[in-house]
């Protein structure tokens, strides 16, 4: 049986790049490309929400305006360095994770597009270990995407995908 302190000890730590700096490649002007990706960040939000209590989710950027909606939804969140790439905010935000109590890390992107409140996230690994090593994904739809290795139907139609890292 598994320990449910264990459980809730598993951090979100949520990346995110600057919304001026994001989806640079989609062809579209920046205000359009900032909408897009504050969308896409707080449908990722909503869910990580969903998935484990607030005070256990960090979102790590530059972003100041991002931040603020982290904290607007009672999530953690801390100030990317600057000069850093992304592994240095993932370590810094499991090294401010692990301080605090946490006993395994999950990275959940900021720019889900396939997202949904209604889905679900959940960590594959033992939760004694510092970090996920991957994480699955329940959605009501079916995804076509290179990361996501479908595993099948659940109870009640939702469909159970691995995202692969």
């Amino acid at each position: 049986m598994s320990d449910p302190k264990r459980e809730r000890d598993i951090w979100a730590v949520i990346p995110a790049k600057p919304l001026a700096e994001a989806k640079s490649r989609f062809g579209l002007d920046r205000e359009q490309r900032q909408a897009i990706a504050q969308d896409f960040l707080l449908r990722v939000l909503q869910v990580v929400r969903g998935a484990i209590p607030a005070r256990n989710a960090i979102v790590v950027s530059r972003d100041e305006d991002i931040l603020a909606i982290a904290r607007a939804l009672g999530l953690r969140a801390l100030q990317e360095k600057a000069g850093g790439d992304l592994n240095d905010a993932l370590g810094a935000a499991a090294v401010y994770a692990q301080a605090r109590g946490a006993v395994g890390v999950l990275s959940v992107f900021s720019d889900l597009p396939y997202l949904l409140p209604e889905d679900q996230v959940m960590p594959l690994a033992d939760p004694r270990s510092a970090t996920a090593a991957g994480y699955l994904l329940t959605v009501r739809r079916p995804i076509v995407h290179p990361r996501l290795e479908p595993l099948g139907l659940l109870p009640g139609g939702a469909r159970l995908y691995r995202v692969r890292p």
